[in-house]
């Protein structure tokens, strides 16, 4: 029987590779395997179905940002869990974060405003804990504002290039982003172990032949595009 998660991740489908202007109710029956008319039986709309994906994103942010803000009082460690956690939802779930970054700015403007408050909610955590390491004298970034909107704009581009099958593991790639992260707000203390509770999870939306398997040591998951 289709559920209503059958159907937000046919959406993300059709969405990522249409866009949601393109992507028409039937588009998204056909790659949920349903008709239209048992499309509406649980979903009213095409828009909504867009905002339950938007929220279903959102929420997993904000639950490893707090997450990772309880774990720790150390602004490094707690910008290490950031920045590991933000790689790994863009490596986990490209499709859903296409769809989420790329159309937020065709919501209704009666719906925008409690999709843009959990996505300012979640920068907050970030503004957060730049601030409490400028303001113990852990890190030397001048404008935490501009600091901040750097490091999610670097990890961001994860989800556009990041594939499975390569040398490179998701467990080293966020090594690799904790290191430029640091330099980006000038901390030169030691890298701080890596914390298993901050990682993403494969959302229920994302469809299953953009997930990423389960990470290993022993089985790299992950290339660049560069070259392809």
């Amino acid at each position: 029987m289709t559920s209503l998660i059958d159907l937000q991740r046919a959406a993300v489908l059709t969405f990522s590779e249409r866009g949601y202007a393109a992507t028409g109710i039937r588009d998204i029956a056909t790659a949920a395997g349903v008709t239209s008319g048992a499309l509406y039986m649980h979903a009213p709309s095409k828009m909504a179905l867009l905002e339950s994906v938007m929220h279903l994103a959102l929420d997993e942010l904000l639950r490893i940002a707090e997450t990772v803000r309880s774990a720790s009082p150390d602004p490094a460690t707690r910008l290490a869990g950031l920045v590991r956690a933000h790689v790994s939802v863009q490596a986990r779930n490209p499709r859903t974060v296409r769809v989420v970054d790329g159309e937020v700015r065709i919501l209704p403007a009666a719906d925008r405003p409690v999709i843009l408050e959990k996505r300012d909610a979640y920068e907050a955590y970030w503004a957060e804990v730049l601030g409490d390491g400028i303001a113990a004298g852990d890190f030397t970034a001048e404008e935490p504002a501009v600091t901040r909107l750097a490091l999610l704009e670097m990890c961001n581009g994860v989800a556009r290039w990041y594939r499975p099958g390569g040398p490179l593991s998701l467990e080293r790639l966020q090594d690799v982003f904790v290191r430029l992260a640091f330099n980006v707000v000038g901390f030169a203390g030691a890298v701080p172990a890596a914390d298993t509770s901050s990682h993403a999870r494969v959302l229920p939306c994302e469809p299953a032949e953009a997930n990423v398997p389960p990470v290993s040591p022993a089985a790299p998951v992950g290339r660049p595009l560069a070259g392809e």
